[in-house]
């Protein structure tokens, strides 16, 4: 049976866990309203975008001078996964189901006969997908697009196709931060709660250890002056 120092030392100690996990809950909190004022305000930007480029690249399927980007190479064998995880843990299980999702991803791709490379934003990602690639999207086309450009459709598309991949990367990231704090948040209320329920049951047992010497040395005392 433990001593009643060792018992206070845990609840001492469960209670500083306990401090520090509320304090990482507060700052993912207010870091997680930033995170998603971010993201909010990236997505009409991000889907006009996405929009406007779609009806040009419409206008142009099929040609030869339609920018690299969008005509593509003509095959499909190799696919490039961007794999967005964080820096960083204590977040419960955000980046272990990021992670299991592309690795489901590249199963279902490798079993069709693709070959399958990785881009990975973020440590913990890529320290369990190796080895890290770019994934270039094109932006996907809209149909009956009857508009006119000034200038013309391949050199707008030319200049905007590559800022197009790379806005909707930042709002993928932007997306992605505000996710992180979230379970991050979520992660350290759980446990601030778990350390909560450890410190009622570690008094708990303080209370019955001390309580159970303190009868024991009553036994003993009256024992001793019932032998005199």
């Amino acid at each position: 049976m433990a001593s009643l120092k060792d018992l206070r030392n845990r609840i001492a100690s469960t209670k500083a866990t306990q401090k520090i996990t509320k304090a990482m809950q507060m700052v993912a909190a207010s870091k997680l309203r930033r995170a998603q004022a971010s993201a909010e305000a990236a997505r009409p930007y991000a889907g006009r975008m996405d929009k406007m480029l779609g009806r040009i690249a419409a206008s142009v399927a099929g040609l030869d001078t339609a920018p690299p980007l969008l005509r593509g190479t003509g095959g499909d064998r190799v696919h490039l996964l961007l794999v967005c995880t964080a820096e960083r843990g204590l977040c419960g299980p955000f980046n272990s189901a990021i992670v299991r999702l592309a690795r489901e991803r590249a199963n279902s791709l490798i079993a069709a006969g693709k070959e399958v490379k990785f881009f990975c934003v973020g440590r913990k990602g890529y320290d369990q997908i190796i080895p890290p690639v770019f994934d270039a999207n094109a932006p996907s086309g809209a149909n009956g697009a009857a508009y006119e450009y000034e200038p013309e459709e391949e050199e707008i598309l030319a200049q905007l196709l590559p800022r197009n991949v790379a806005v909707q990367i930042l709002r993928a990231l932007l997306e992605n931060m505000a996710s992180f704090y979230g379970a991050q948040m979520s992660a350290m209320d759980n446990a601030t709660r778990n350390a909560g329920e450890m410190i009622r049951k570690q008094t708990l047992t303080y209370n019955r250890t001390r309580q159970a010497m303190i009868t024991k040395e009553l036994i003993e005392i009256i024992s001793g002056a019932e032998a005199l």
